[in-house]
């Protein structure tokens, strides 16, 4: 299991919007800050009275405030054939107090490794997932967030990948 530094059960999950879909097709997605909102309120009338939604800067946290705390990071990216968005909050100095989304384009630069990665074998990327990167993950989680050697998720992800292929 994963636990942020309180001792709560944390995961994300990274929500892809293709090219596939209707809405994608008909022009009709909407801009990113309406794409965001719509997952958010979807999220919040399926919800329990114990579970909040917070609007975070690249996310939508649900934050389970029971017996058994947890929080599930939702990120909401868009997939294209020449590189990936995510949604992001874009704040304006005149406009501080406008809640606003806009997509930002992820980092490339490692390409290879995630075409490395969707090649291996579901054995292959089971073991990466489950031998490298959770229990990185869980040492990580363990760090204050402005600790040094505290580093991103996809970080982690990608130097799991970087490891194995060296190793194999």
């Amino acid at each position: 299991m994963m636990y942020d530094k309180e001792g709560h059960y944390d995961v994300d999950y990274q929500i892809l919007l293709t090219k596939n879909s209707k809405a994608f097709k008909e022009k009709k997605s909407g801009s990113p800050t309406e794409i965001k909102n719509t997952f958010r309120e979807c999220f919040k009338k399926h919800g329990t009275e114990s579970e909040e939604f917070e609007n975070s800067t690249t996310t939508i946290t649900l934050v389970n405030k029971d017996d058994k705390p947890y929080s599930i990071d939702f990120a909401i990216l868009r997939v294209n054939p020449d590189y990936n968005e995510i949604i992001r909050r874009n704040i304006k100095r005149e406009t501080s107090s406008v809640i606003e989304f806009t997509w930002n384009k992820l980092d490339n630069s490692h390409h290879e490794l995630y075409t490395y990665f969707k090649k291996c074998s579901p054995e292959q990327r089971k073991y990466i997932i489950e031998q490298i990167v959770i229990p990185e993950k869980f040492e990580n989680n363990k760090l204050p967030d402005n600790h040094p050697k505290k580093r991103a998720s996809v970080e982690i992800f990608r130097s799991a990948i970087a490891r194995y292929k060296n190793e194999h």
